[in-house]
């Protein structure tokens, strides 16, 4: 009798701790659980990778169909929070910071824009290997035909390309400088 009721607890403990899985919308041979970590693919438990560090943060992928690898956050959120909009590029972003804690509530949508911040601004050197300074010295030794884009790039350790698209940011924004300051002069003459 003892030994049935034990039996009869540990079943019903079981049955509490049994995970529920939700089925991808796109994806319909893919399970994720409900708190996130699990994944299932045709029943069976899926290796979740993590790929190699990008930028100093390393990304879970999964393997959904033997070739296409698919950030295991994004299925997360596909999931449970459904598809993103489509008027503009979405992004999963995990709320707390932490990227391994992939439960739904820390999941959310944002635009690829605002996930980046102030480095997608135009004009901006936070994703430039060089810094105002060295783009500005950059741009005055090539212009001035002192040095070349391959000297600049072996000086500062860095790429021929990384120097010429810092010449090119200086340069646009010189030019927009000189638009404000042609339209500023229009309307000031235009006035008196």
């Amino acid at each position: 009798m003892a030994l049935r009721l034990f039996m009869r607890k540990q079943k019903i403990e079981l049955s509490k701790n049994i995970m529920k899985y939700k089925t991808h919308p796109k994806h319909k041979h893919i399970k994720i659980s409900d708190d996130g970590k699990i994944i299932k693919k045709f029943n069976e438990p899926v290796r979740i990778a993590v790929s190699h560090p990008r930028k100093g943060v390393n990304l879970l992928t999964v393997c959904i169909d033997g070739r296409t690898y698919i950030s295991f956050p994004k299925l997360v959120n596909e999931t449970f929070n459904g598809y993103p909009p489509q008027d503009k590029r979405y992004v999963t972003e995990c709320i707390d910071g932490d990227y391994r804690n992939t439960h739904p509530s820390n999941l959310r949508w944002v635009t690829q824009s605002s996930k980046l911040g102030a480095e997608n601004m135009e004009g901006s050197s936070k994703r430039s290997k060089l810094t105002w300074e060295k783009s500005f010295f950059c741009y005055h030794a090539y212009k001035n035909g002192t040095m070349t884009l391959r000297a600049l790039a072996i000086k500062y350790n860095t790429s021929d390309m990384s120097i010429h698209r810092a010449v090119k940011r200086i340069e646009r924004l010189k030019n927009q400088n000189n638009e404000h300051k042609n339209r500023r002069n229009q309307i000031q003459q235009s006035f008196s």
